[in-house]
């Protein structure tokens, strides 16, 4: 059987040609249509008492995971904690070890978390609610604490207290519906950041047939010095729902303190920051929550698609890539009429498998080729 080299190197540049072109229709075709899986998952909490913690040993006496270490914190999370009105939620003082308190649910106690005299850069609080307390979080005396994606809501007094307390980290946060300030710092209290929070309706005053009357007042509270609230680099500041648009934010307080860089409309989508975070569950920083090509006004005003959900009818496709082919994207019946994911998927297994198949049929036909003539 007479295959010449050239003739094998054209049948091998064949074989190569033909898996790249598979390669490439696949991975063009699938970047149109590919469907990321971003559904919520619904967390649960344990119903817990109330932590008392003051001493290192005692964390002991609880059953966190975590050594206490920097590199291996003690982990706080998924509790749901509600007494009567008499006690605090969680109160850890007087420690040096690290730990976390993270997705913790903490409601209608007197106070909800009380961190006091501790070591440098121990803490974060990460993802929690803590609401309705008379008192919902007080720092004492403490360094580098950082305060991360809660929500501080519904307090009888103030949402988060900072008292002798410098260098902490406040960013993320909604802070709503305190019955005075949402955020006050006290008492020599310094060189604090607070960018990218969300202040809506706190200390508002009732005076008119129980209308509340923003201009009034103001949200926040600095009797400290030298605390910073807006990101120098970034200039982001915090969302202030009473902020007129004119100049910065002034803040009440000794410190005589302002937001010079206050936003309602961080990503530019003319949504109001607020109302993205509580009310569509939308991304503020972007303008494509679900990244499916259409903007989140658009979704939520032209096509009334989900703007948290890249497929809002489960169809394989992107509403973005459905609007362009003219189909319904809250129809999973009409689709455009072009491969899904998994069908080509199928055929680029397939000619992967034959292509193996040819390329490894030709090399046998060499070698026993060269064995047959050399007998």
């Amino acid at each position: 059987m007479g295959f010449t080299k050239s003739r094998v190197i054209t049948i091998i540049v064949t074989i190569i040609l033909i898996l790249s072109s598979c390669i490439f229709l696949i991975s063009y075709d699938r970047n149109q249509v590919i469907i990321q899986n971003q559904n919520p998952q619904v967390k649960s909490f344990i119903v817990s008492s109330t932590i008392l913690i003051e001493s290192d040993e005692d964390f002991n006496s609880y059953n966190f995971t975590g050594s206490g270490t920097e590199e291996d914190p003690y982990i706080i999370e998924n509790l749901n904690i509600t007494d009567d009105d008499s006690n605090t939620g969680i109160q850890i003082t007087g420690t040096t070890k690290h730990f976390r308190i993270r997705d913790c649910y903490i409601h209608d106690l007197e106070r909800g978390i009380l961190l006091s005299d501790l070591g440098e850069n121990t803490a974060i609080l990460r993802n929690n609610v803590v609401s309705a307390c008379n008192e919902t979080i007080r720092l004492h005396n403490v360094n580098a604490v950082q305060i991360i994606d809660n929500m501080i809501n519904f307090s009888n007094s103030y949402g988060l207290i900072l008292n002798y307390s410098s260098y902490c980290i406040i960013t993320g946060n909604i802070f709503d519906w305190n019955e005075y300030f949402g955020l006050s710092l006290e008492n020599n209290t310094y060189d604090n950041l607070i960018y990218h929070n969300y202040f809506t309706g706190n200390n508002v005053v009732y005076i008119i047939h129980n209308w509340p009357i923003y201009d009034l007042t103001v949200q926040c509270n600095d009797d400290g010095f030298e605390n910073y609230w807006y990101e120098e680099e970034t200039m982001i500041g915090n969302y202030w729902d009473d902020y007129d648009n004119v100049g910065p934010y002034f803040l009440d307080g000794n410190a005589n303190s302002t937001d010079n860089f206050p936003f309602k409309d961080l990503d530019g989508d003319t949504i109001n920051d607020y109302k993205e975070l509580t009310v569509f569950g939308t991304d503020p920083s972007t303008p494509d929550t679900d990244e499916d090509y259409i903007y989140d006004i658009d979704e939520i005003l032209r096509t009334f698609t989900d703007p948290t959900n890249p497929d809002s009818d489960y169809d394989g496709f992107l509403d973005g890539v459905e609007i362009s082919y003219k189909t319904d994207p809250m129809n999973p019946y009409s689709y455009p009429q072009i491969r899904k994911p998994e069908t080509l998927d199928t055929i680029f297994y397939t000619l992967i498998s034959f292509s193996s198949f040819s390329f490894l049929v030709v090399l046998l036909t060499i070698i026993f080729g060269k064995k047959k003539g050399g007998a």
